[in-house]
Parts: C-alpha cells; structure tokens; sequence
C-alpha cells in the first residue's frame, strides 16, 4: 500500500519540479542570499574603514598636531604679553602726538579740521545705517504682529457669528413652546 501511495502521488506531479530538485533549488538559494549579505557586510566594513582612514592616517593626525603646536606657541606668546598689552590698552589714546615733520605741519593744521568733520559724517552715516537695519526689524516685527492680530480678529469674528447664530436659536426655542 505504502509503493501505491507513491505512485499515485507521483503521478499528480507528473509536470511539476521534484521535491528533492526543488530543495536543492532552494538550499542554493538561500546560500547564495548568505553569501550576498557577507559580501555586503563586508562593503560597509571597508566603506568605514575608508572613511574613518583618512581622520586617522598618520600624515593627517600630523598636519592637525602641528597645526595645534602652532596655536599654542601663538597663545603663549600672547599670555607672555599680556602685561604690556593690558598697558598698551589703558592708556589713553588722545595723549600721543604724531610725528609730523616740520615742512608739513601748515598741511596737517589744514587736513585736520576736514578729517574731523569727515570721521563725524561717518559716524552719522553709521549710526544710520544702524538705525536703518533696527528699523526693518521692527517693521518685520510690527509686520508679523499685524498679521497674528488679523488671525485673532477673524476668530473672534467667526466666534460673535457663532454667538449670534446661538442668540437667534435661543430666541427661536421659546417661540416655539
């Protein structure tokens, strides 16, 4: 009974794949799956390799220490001066005189009242240009606080056009009894 069996069921199948073709089929399948999944673990594995290889290779974490040396000799070049610069900074500008040969003295009694008024027209023109910058902010400011005020007003608009609708409604309903 057992062979009849077999026979009855293979001859269902006459057209199809055997089992055992169909398993070899699917076993080299999944095998070759496995084997793309390692090759693309191992891309990923050598693309971070790549890029992690340029932040650690030897001539680049040189460059970058050298670079830091240079900084640090420059700061404590600065920090040594530090108390001539603090003097330089307190005292006071207007004190000092510059050394203006005598033949060009008639000259620079001259140019001086016309760079003063000169520095002044461009402290003006500066604070202007300051006030005219302060004054596109506020007016984006005010722009903005203008368009959230016509935001509020349409709601409360719809809100009284609620209210009022509610009022004919309730005005309706005693009517009514």
């Amino acid at each position: 009974m057992f062979q009849s069996t077999l026979a009855v069921s293979h001859g269902d199948c006459e057209g199809s794949v055997p089992f055992v073709q169909r398993f070899r089929f699917m076993d080299a399948a999944s095998s070759t799956r496995a084997r793309i999944e390692q090759m693309s673990l191992e891309t990923q594995v050598l693309e971070l390799q790549e890029a992690t290889a340029l932040i650690t290779h030897p001539s680049c974490l040189t460059m970058k220490r050298d670079e830091l040396q240079r900084m640090n000799r420059h700061l404590e070049a600065v920090l040594r001066q530090e108390v001539e610069l603090r003097q330089r900074l307190v005292r006071p500008l207007c004190g000092q005189s510059l050394p203006v040969e005598a033949p060009y003295h008639r000259y620079v009694v001259e140019i001086l009242p016309m760079m003063t008024s000169v520095i002044e027209e461009v402290e003006s023109h500066l604070k202007a240009l300051s006030m005219a910058s302060q004054i596109q902010q506020k007016t984006e400011h005010v722009e903005g606080l203008a368009t959230s005020e016509v935001s509020v007003l349409l709601e409360v608009k719809a809100l009284a056009d609620l209210v009022l609708k509610w009022r004919a409604q309730q005005k309706m309903v005693p009517s009514a009894e």
